[in-house]
């Protein structure tokens, strides 16, 4: 008896789930297209276009060809809605998966930032949306007011994005372009009812305009926007300094002909307050033949950070490896308390102890000076670029 009690308990569940779901794969088959439009418009502020909309089971809606006007083109998008909390009125995702997007971000001179060619600025996507509450009225003719729906994203999930980089703050310089492509990422909360942590982790490859391959991107960690706290971990590996020429000719007199870079960056941050520890090694330096009676650019002499390459830096087979940290705030970073340690004077230092006592306090003396000038010439650099 009490067999027969289970097995009709369970069949009434799996109908009530089925028709659970039936219903909410009609509810997205005949609203989907309405709701995602006006969801996107009032967040944004933005319209959008889609080219089809369909609904899959288990209940997915499945987007082709979105795009906002010609700033933001993805390929698709699946959505894994929950069908309970839609019953309730509130918009939960529980995934949501991004299949090619294509964007632009611009840096320009002031700093700011332009996404997607102007659509969102300077970082912000859009105003904040207006809450909109519909009155219904109580028996005793008392209007009340409803409070509106939540929107929750639990999983988010980006496939083989394309991002073009254009930066137009170098100082000096032409807009300098540069493309993130075959990104993936990867983000979700990691602590149940904890809406505003995030685990992340992505990855990236650098191409040049001409799509050679120049360095390979990769983050991870986690992050708490509401708490402003951070662990993250963000690497780039076998980035082509040859391309990265707007970066460096500030204080680099002559050109590379080679040269490699790996940079590490911890970053931590607690209640606002960020502390970036990254390690930098560069290898395979080798500097282009000066021509002869070449003028020098600008007025104002500069370090020169050749000379420095070629008796410290290039002391072991053209590598050098140094480490700094930033101290910033994480939700307005800026380059701007940064110490620098390193082993790029080793060799001069290790020449100068193997000297009489007079110059080798001469030599010190020189060597604290270029220490001084790198630090200065390396600051200035970040605050300008």
């Amino acid at each position: 008896m009490l067999l027969k009690i289970i097995i009709r308990s369970a069949i009434i569940l799996i109908i009530i789930v089925i028709l659970i779901g039936a219903m909410g794969s009609a509810y997205l088959a005949l609203n989907g297209r309405k709701l995602l439009l006006s969801e996107i418009e009032k967040n944004l502020g933005v319209k959008a276009q889609i080219s089809s909309l369909r609904v899959s089971f288990p209940p997915a809606l499945i987007v082709d060809g979105f795009a906002i006007q010609d700033s933001i083109k993805i390929d698709r998008i699946i959505i894994y809605p929950s069908l309970f909390a839609m019953l309730r009125g509130d918009i939960i995702l529980n995934t949501l998966i991004f299949e090619k997007p294509a964007l632009q971000v611009i840096r320009n001179s002031d700093d700011s930032f332009d996404l997607c060619k102007g659509v969102f600025k300077n970082g912000a996507i859009a105003p904040e949306p207006k809450k909109i509450l519909s009155e219904t009225t109580s028996t005793d003719g008392r209007k009340k007011t409803k409070k509106p729906g939540k929107f929750y994203l639990n999983h988010l999930k980006i496939k083989n994005a394309n991002i073009e980089f254009v930066d137009n703050g170098i100082a000096g310089a032409e807009p300098f372009k540069i493309r993130l492509a075959n990104v993936d990422l990867d983000v979700f909360h990691p602590i149940l009812f904890n809406f505003f942590r995030m685990q992340f982790k992505g990855q990236g490859d650098m191409l040049s305009t001409a799509d050679d391959k120049i360095g390979k991107l990769s983050i991870s960690g986690w992050v708490d926007i509401l708490a402003k706290d951070m662990d993250a971990n963000i690497t780039l590996s076998g980035a082509r300094l040859t391309y990265l020429k707007p970066y460096y000719k500030k204080f680099l007199k002559r050109d590379l002909s080679s040269g490699d870079m790996d940079v590490t960056a911890l970053l931590i941050s607690k209640n606002n307050n960020m502390t970036a520890d990254c390690h930098l090694e560069l290898n395979n330096i080798a500097f282009k033949e000066p021509q002869a009676g070449a003028p020098e650019q600008g007025t104002a002499e500069p370090v020169d950070f050749t000379l420095l390459a070629v008796n410290s830096l290039l002391s072991s087979k053209g590598k050098v490896i140094f480490d700094f940290s930033i101290r910033t705030k994480m939700d307005k970073p800026r380059f701007e308390k940064i110490k620098i340690k390193g082993s790029f004077l080793q060799s001069a230092i290790q020449g100068a102890i193997s000297k009489p006592p007079k110059e080798t306090i001469e030599d010190f003396n020189r060597i604290g000076k270029q220490f001084e000038s790198i630090g200065k010439e390396f600051k200035k650099s970040f605050k300008n670029q």
